[in-house]
């Protein structure tokens, strides 16, 4: 093994407990507190503790992003500009943050919340870990309105992972065999989504002016291919009591994460790789699967996000056009889009003007609800100077044909469910006629 020891720096950590401590509750409400959150278990594990670290960088990344955006402000909202979930779609009248220029209030939220960050690390110097799991607390439950609650904008599936990473180290017991699970799991619905023709004949990347990043367009498929076994079988092999199986998985994932930023740039990475160097570099020994009402938690997180994943595939039509329930799972990388919003505005003093929106950035969705949204909170309503809008929405997928998906005659009066198909979004199946011929677009 001396030549194994040289080659893996995590060999020589020694190998870590997956089962967590017996722990009874303590009186009083701090006893209360780290009964009911497991904080027994994260003073017992140093792979916990470097998790928290982990988890701690995600927040300092998204909300170093958050500090400066006006998707959540007044301003915004004032405008329309803003955009709620389908199931909420009342989420502006939660706005209370303004943004530079306009006030300070965005940006003095976000420093408290730094401030917060720091703590964290003070509490960790000190191995203090019940303020510290305090201290987090606060900026998981920020993430989660923000990202549920008060906007459909921040909707990256690095968000997702590190949410519910975050769920499970703060609120589950059992961390570490269900944030280990809860990390191979999102892997294979990953993989879910790829199995399509956008990815088994790389048209996804064909269609990009610059293609597959530093592979020929030759080779793209074969690349394309080996990511779905990847996500589908290899991800199983991080849990493998095989030495090498599980060294495999963790250097191609490893590599995985770094090659992705070429195209997505820090955040997926930041989001991924510590979280995989933490859970699956260091030697750790399984634990029987825990079947018990006190890990319900757990089980209950992982069943929910595979039905929200799952959800777009028990609605009819193709959910990569029609981008319905889209979002409410996994979707990086789905299809390639390309999309033509037209809009007629029909003025109550008669006049009329058109407008055209084109989109030919592969990773912009065109979702109709967006356009949608934002067209009824601008244009429509009583005080709307415009008697109705004429709408036709045309959307091409991986390098394939336009069609009009929509084309109403007056967008105000749609209404968008959020479960169920919309029958005025029409698919091929549908009829939908072809409307033209994307040219390469870009990843921008």
């Amino acid at each position: 093994m001396t030549w194994l020891a040289r080659l893996d720096p995590f060999l020589e950590a020694g190998t870590f407990e997956e089962q967590p401590p017996v722990y009874v509750r303590e009186p009083g409400i701090r006893g209360w507190y780290r009964w009911v959150f497991g904080v027994p278990e994260l003073e017992a594990s140093p792979v916990l503790q470097w998790m928290y670290g982990a988890l701690l960088l995600g927040f300092y990344a998204t909300f170093n992003r958050w500090i400066t955006s006006d998707n959540i402000t007044v301003e915004t909202l004032a405008r329309g500009s803003h955009r709620c979930w389908p199931y909420y779609p009342d989420c502006g009248d939660l706005y209370f943050l303004s943004e530079l220029p306009d006030g300070y209030s965005q940006t003095t939220l976000y420093m408290v919340l730094f401030a917060l960050m720091v703590g964290c690390v003070v509490a960790v110097w000190r191995r203090r870990w019940t303020l510290a799991h305090l201290l987090m607390m606060p900026l998981y439950v920020w993430a989660v309105l923000v990202m549920w609650v008060f906007t459909q904008e921040f909707t990256g599936n690095y968000h997702y992972f590190h949410l519910l990473y975050c769920t499970m180290f703060l609120l589950a017991r059992s961390k570490l065999y269900f944030l280990r699970r809860a990390m191979v799991w999102t892997y294979l619905l990953a993989g879910t989504i790829k199995l399509d023709d956008g990815w088994m004949m790389a048209t996804y990347f064909l269609n990009l002016k610059t293609g597959l990043p530093l592979f020929p367009d030759a080779v793209a498929p074969l690349v394309s291919h080996a990511i779905i076994p990847l996500e589908v079988v290899v991800a199983l092999w991080l849990l493998s009591g095989n030495y090498l199986l599980q060294r495999f998985a963790l250097v191609m994932f490893l590599f995985f994460h770094l090659y992705s930023g070429i195209l997505v740039n820090y955040m997926y990475p930041t989001m991924g790789t510590g979280p995989l160097l933490v859970l699956f570099g260091v030697s750790i020994r399984r634990m029987r699967t825990p079947f018990s009402l006190r890990n319900g938690l757990g089980w209950a997180v992982l069943l929910f996000v595979t039905v929200t994943h799952s959800w777009s595939f028990f609605l009819t039509g193709d959910t990569r056009r029609t981008l319905e329930a889209n979002k409410y799972g996994l979707y990086m990388f789905e299809a390639n889009h390309q999309c033509v919003s037209t809009v007629t505005y029909h003025g109550k003093d008669g006049k009329v003007e058109t407008k055209r929106d084109e989109s030919r950035s592969a990773r912009r969705r065109c979702d109709p609800f967006g356009y949608l949204f934002r067209m009824q909170q601008r244009h429509c309503g009583e005080s709307s100077r415009y008697a109705r809008l004429t709408w036709r929405f045309d959307h091409s997928i991986n390098g394939g044909p336009f069609y009009r998906m929509v084309d109403e005659q007056d967008a105000c009066g749609l209404q968008y469910d959020p479960l169920r198909h919309n029958a005025w979004i029409k698919g091929p199946e549908d009829g939908a006629p072809i409307v033209g011929y994307p040219v390469k677009n870009e990843y921008r």
